[in-house]
């Protein structure tokens, strides 16, 4: 029906017979058009998967389990797979980006919407950019130039990306899917050929243990965190093919994942792995000497930069459509294709946190940490806002739908506190955490009630928003 339909308006719009579309003459161009999209779409998804900090979780996953990694690293792409498609949800369309800020405002309102949104991704975001563009600065320090300053490469690689932010999302695109496919290049490239000398690596996998605990599959889950901002990018695409994107973004993520950990558990001992914070680094430098050592270095930097790159993308645009909801004040809406205001808001905190040291400290690691977790529970609270705003008729229409779905939301819902709390519980300063994240909390409230007040001062208009959106694409 929807073939139809689609067949229909491109012979409307092109004036010609609907048996010349059918033919498939005119659809090469626009395939050869959406695959490109596809890539981008996967490559923004992917982000996060290969920054230093989730080299770093999945290390010490496979530290802890052995080679049961495998399970806690399966059940926390099967969560994520359930939580970022809605469990199956109707009315929950992962390629909106209003849907998701609809649903939490209609659900708790103004406050608690504003609230929630802010509560763990802008801090996560700042955090998470200042501790990745530090660490690759140490990297290329270390690795390539030893004369050159690290915190200078920081500093030179953030303003690069507000540079190619400031260009536009196309070259911001273009960007992110050369660093995306360099990071998985290059970690795979070093996986295969770990594998392939298995003779010559000192730990054979029958004298490593199995171990799956409920910390492993709360390091899984946090590794993975970020790949629902995607709805924030301009990616062009309708639902059907987004979630073909996150499928296929997560079975690669899945593969490469289990030959890096299993090769990192050939060459390295799991005690070591989840001791260090560096476990990527050993792990290569012993698979391939100094030649691995400048492929993982190449791998960190890549992946630093494919994460803030999203991050300052998706983070921006999320503020500009709180703002065009009367969530924030109506400038950070001005210009919702390219949110300059919020990504030069975002770059200049990552520069003061930089500037003031903080790089590399115990609280810079704390504050990342409490993030990730929270960015968890507004997992489980955006899953909750879904159960109540489950329409009626749809459930007297599918009952075995409306209870699958609900079995699926309450799977997600447990996951995801569970899992948080497990890495709470487990953390080497649980109470300094707690109060983290309660600093967080306070942070979070102040400023939505600060943006919502405001924001009563200002009205979208109209021309605030792009005066042209293209057909596909998320304002």
């Amino acid at each position: 029906m929807q073939h139809a339909l689609h067949v229909n308006r491109i012979s409307r719009g092109n004036a010609q017979p609907a048996r010349h579309v059918r033919s498939g003459l005119s659809r090469r161009p626009n395939g050869i058009k959406m695959t490109t999209k596809h890539l981008i779409a996967m490559a923004w998804m992917m982000g996060m998967f290969f920054s230093p900090e989730a080299l770093f979780l999945h290390g010490k996953m496979a530290g802890l389990s052995g080679y049961g990694f495998v399970l806690p690293l399966g059940v926390g792409l099967v969560l994520h797979w359930m939580n970022g498609t809605g469990g199956g949800q109707g009315g929950f369309a992962i390629t909106a980006p209003d849907a998701e800020i609809r649903l939490l405002k209609e659900t708790w309102g103004p406050l608690a919407a504003a609230f929630l949104l802010l509560m763990a991704r802008p801090v996560a975001a700042v955090c998470l950019a200042t501790a990745v563009l530090v660490t690759s600065g140490f990297v290329f320090n270390e690795v390539f130039f030893y004369w050159f300053p690290n915190f200078g490469f920081a500093a030179l690689v953030l303003g690069g990306l507000l540079i190619v932010n400031f260009i536009g999302p196309q070259v911001a695109a273009a960007l992110q899917l050369m660093l995306t496919s360099i990071a998985i290049i290059g970690i795979t490239g070093i996986s295969i050929v770990g594998i392939l000398a298995w003779s010559q690596a000192p730990h054979a996998p029958q004298q490593a243990v199995f171990v799956a605990n409920g910390q492993s599959v709360g390091l899984a889950l946090m590794a993975f965190v970020g790949y629902d901002m995607l709805r924030y990018t301009r990616h062009g695409l309708e639902q059907a093919q987004l979630t073909m994107v996150m499928k296929t973004a997560f079975i690669i993520g899945g593969i490469v994942f289990i030959l890096w950990n299993s090769a990192s558990l050939l060459w390295v001992t799991p005690s070591r792995l989840a001791a260090t914070t560096i476990p990527h680094i050993l792990a290569a430098k012993a698979m391939m000497g100094p030649a691995g050592r400048i492929v993982i270095g190449v791998v960190v930097i890549a992946g630093a930069g494919a994460a803030v790159n999203y991050l300052y993308q998706t983070v921006s645009r999320m503020m500009a459509r709180m703002a065009h909801h009367g969530l924030l004040p109506a400038i950070f809406a001005r210009s919702a294709a390219r949110p300059l205001l919020a990504i030069t808001g975002l770059t200049a905190a990552t520069g003061l946190l930089m500037a003031a040291g903080f790089a590399g400290s115990d609280l810079l690691d704390v504050s990342l940490r409490a993030g990730l977790m929270l960015w968890l529970v507004f997992y489980a609270l955006r899953q909750i806002a879904q159960s109540l705003r489950a329409k009626p008729d749809s459930v007297g229409r599918y009952p075995l739908h409306a209870a699958r779905n609900k079995a699926l939301r309450i799977i997600v819902i447990a996951a995801m506190i569970t899992g948080a709390a497990m890495l709470v519980v487990t953390d080497d300063a649980p109470v300094i955490l707690l109060k983290t994240m309660s600093t967080i909390l306070a942070l979070a409230t102040f400023l939505a009630m600060v943006g919502l007040r405001f924001a009563k001062s200002f009205i979208v208009k109209p021309n605030m928003m792009p005066a042209k959106i293209k057909k596909g694409e998320t304002p």
